[in-house]
């Protein structure tokens, strides 16, 4: 038989939850309370505390998810501007969003949040350069030789 599963505001969730209960003691508490016998309320409370830890296991997976894609958003980042050596906010953006997971491949949304989470921070740590042309028109992004130092691991000739 399949365990169904317990909603998230009952007793055996809150018990689970609260730090300084022994699982006896917790057990003996959900079966008062929910007016079941011991067998009931250990079962209730194993379940409880296994949906805890699957949850918790969950949000782990989601936030690493989110954490690699943004790296391999910096490193797509990083290739652009090592291969061109500037890189165009019109064309790149875009690509770069899709590549950090964030939803498709075009939208104002998605390229401003690449460059609030990972252009700007880039450009202050002094990795990445604006680049203008003659009539300060911005052009796009170039690594910088501390950039080349620090990310791609270059040597500069002294």
């Amino acid at each position: 038989m399949k365990d169904q599963s317990i909603p998230k505001n009952s007793l055996a969730h809150k018990m689970v939850r609260l730090n300084g209960w022994t699982r006896s003691d917790a057990i003996i508490e959900i079966a008062g309370f929910d007016k079941v016998d011991e067998a009931e309320a250990a079962r209730r409370y194993d379940l409880a505390t296994r949906q805890m830890i699957n949850r918790m296991i969950g949000q782990r997976r989601r936030h690493d998810r989110a954490k690699y894609a943004m790296e391999e958003a910096r490193n797509l980042v990083l290739a652009i501007a090592y291969h061109d050596c500037a890189f165009i906010c019109s064309k790149d953006l875009p690509r770069i969003s899709y590549k950090a997971g964030w939803g498709s491949l075009v939208g104002p949304e998605s390229t401003g949040r690449v460059m609030k989470d990972i252009i700007i921070p880039m450009e202050k740590s002094g990795f990445i350069s604006e680049v203008r042309d003659a009539d300060d028109k911005f052009i796009g992004y170039c690594l910088t030789d501390t950039g080349r130092a620090i990310l791609l691991g270059e040597q500069l000739c002294p």
